[in-house]
């Protein structure tokens, strides 16, 4: 599984729009190092964050955030995640708001789900 994410400065800082290191993920230890700074799955215009900048990406992600239901017994765990997606390369690192309080008493867990693009060998063509 290879994929990229690009990097801040910075660590939850919600105003940051600035993402100038890219990181190649192609293991754990990669990943584990790139999430634990502020980051983003797709490549801007000149590193700034935006609608209007952005150039490509190449993977999906889904976030995972458990507001679907106020019963533990609902949420999605990453366990059960991976149970549903069985044979899908998936990579799968703690959200933001994971384990923050959502509910009086409830820590709720949240995840985001990055799911890499596949690199396909294409044969070209042919013509008659």
């Amino acid at each position: 599984m290879i994929f990229t994410i690009y990097t801040a400065d910075c660590t939850g800082n919600e105003r940051n729009a600035v993402y100038p290191h890219k990181a190649v993920i192609t293991n754990g230890a990669e990943l584990k190092g790139a999430v634990a700074f502020d980051h983003v799955c797709a490549a801007f215009k000149e590193n700034y964050r935006s609608r209007e900048n952005f150039i490509a990406s190449d993977v999906v992600v889904m976030d995972c955030d458990n507001s679907h239901s106020e019963n533990p017994a609902d949420w999605v765990t990453e366990e059960r995640f991976l149970a549903m997606v069985p044979n899908t390369a998936v990579a799968i690192v703690p959200s933001r708001n994971n384990m923050k309080p959502r509910t009086v008493s409830a820590l709720v867990p949240g995840s985001m789900c990055i799911f890499p693009f596949l690199k396909l060998r294409m044969k070209p063509c042919m013509q008659k």
